[in-house]
């Protein structure tokens, strides 16, 4: 059974894209979030980020999409893609 349709990588602006309040990040550390924020700032952004098409939320990846907001960037790479809403909520369970 198909969970979702995904389209391919598109460019949009970045401030189009909305965190998703339903899904909490695991904690990270100070540490950790300066590393992530690093490894984007060497090696860009190295895989798209998920969007629901309809909310334009992204299920999971609220922290990578702070840090884009922090550098600065006006573009990102995204994959739509239209959950049903039974993934919506695996979704959200387990990030």
């Amino acid at each position: 059974m198909k969970a979702m349709k995904v389209t391919g990588v598109e460019v949009v602006k970045l401030d189009s894209l909305r965190f998703n309040p339903h899904v909490a990040e695991r904690s990270f550390t100070e540490k950790e979030y300066l590393e992530q924020k690093e490894k984007m700032r060497n090696s860009g952004i190295t895989s798209p980020f998920v969007v629901e098409r309809v909310t334009q939320k992204v299920p999971s990846g609220n922290l990578l999409l702070l840090i884009a907001f922090e550098m600065g960037l006006t573009h990102v790479p995204v994959v739509y893609a239209d959950f049903k809403p039974q993934t919506n909520r695996i979704l959200r369970s387990v990030a």
